[in-house]
């Protein structure tokens, strides 16, 4: 089984109040970024997004470093990749699994080199690197969250099990013909308010009295269970689709051949194949990003703790897997 390794970590631009980029300071309670400044570029880039969520949650997702494991390059992991790029966070790092390969050339490229000069091109204020494939869990200290790309079920529960002792958010996803799974681990997750943009004060309407200051929103904590606990869910007594991902899990060990972490991206691997339909990789991925950037931004509390998507009707399903 593997253990965690030190990798260096990712450098970033110093700290400064000119307008230019700052780093990213370290994470709050809640596990999101502190704030960093915007240089006036960024701000007019992401203008639209900052009347969205409100700035500092744009100043958090702009001071948020992410993490991407497993099959690199296929469509599930190009509509992530591309949601969260064009969201704005600072640093997106890219960690093909050893045996991992495209299944079909994504929008992105046919390789992880062509899925940074894609992502660069699309937003080049955002930094893209591609680690050197190891079969080791990369360190994880100073990422807002960790994303498994259709992973083997014992590297899975490797890195799971490591993000939730490094208290880094972690989320798994992969599809299957016609279906989707995402399951998240958030940790404990804090917000004001259920994660809505602080109100702004109140002006009198005619003009007469003093501004009406804002009223502070209750702070709300949300546990979730961790990925060990759902592991242990056995099939019979499971939600929907959560028997299912555990199956593609240990069909992907089983289909690595040698490699007793495989990750389900090779063409012998069966689960795989599933990830050539690209309108259900992209249903999945609009939902992995959303709650990708909720973390990172700090803004509305993620979907606790299993998604599952039917193609067939277009229906999704969240359901609680692990209490």
């Amino acid at each position: 089984m593997a253990s965690p390794a030190d990798l260096p970590a990712a450098p970033h631009p110093p700290s400064v109040s000119n307008g230019e980029a700052g780093d990213m300071s370290d994470a709050h309670s809640s596990g999101a970024p502190k704030p960093r400044v915007l240089t006036s570029e960024e701000a007019a880039v992401y203008d639209r997004q900052i009347r969205l969520w409100g700035l500092e949650a744009q100043q958090r997702l702009s001071a948020a470093r992410l993490l991407l494991v497993g099959t690199l390059p296929s469509h599930l992991g190009a509509e992530l990749a591309k949601n969260l790029v064009l969201a704005g966070i600072a640093r997106l790092t890219l960690c093909p699994f050893p045996s991992s390969a495209a299944s079909t050339p994504s929008f992105l490229g046919a390789t992880p080199d062509a899925f940074v000069a894609a992502l660069s091109e699309m937003n080049p204020h955002v930094a893209v690197e591609v680690l050197p494939p190891s079969p080791t869990t990369p360190a994880l200290a100073g990422y807002a969250a960790v994303c498994a790309l259709e992973l083997g079920a014992r590297y899975e529960a490797v890195l799971a099990d490591t993000a939730r002792a490094a208290g880094v958010p972690f989320f798994s996803g992969r599809t299957a013909g016609l279906y989707g799974g995402l399951f998240i681990d958030a940790g404990d997750w804090t917000c004001a308010g259920g994660g809505a943009p602080p109100p702004a004060a109140q002006v009198p309407a005619e003009g007469g009295g003093a501004e009406v200051p804002p009223t502070a929103p209750a702070t709300i904590t949300t546990s979730f269970p961790t990925h060990a606990a759902a592991r242990g869910v056995k099939a019979s007594e499971s939600v929907v689709g959560w028997g299912v991902m555990a199956a593609l899990g240990e069909l992907a060990d089983a289909s690595a051949g040698s490699d007793a972490h495989g990750a389900s991206g090779g063409g012998n691997d069966a689960a795989a194949s599933p990830a050539k339909d690209a309108p259900l990789a992209a249903c999945l991925g609009g939902i992995w990003g959303r709650e990708v950037i909720k973390v990172a931004s700090g803004v509305g509390v993620p979907l606790r703790n299993f998604f599952w998507f039917d193609g067939r009707t277009g229906a999704g399903v969240v359901e609680v897997v692990g209490m």
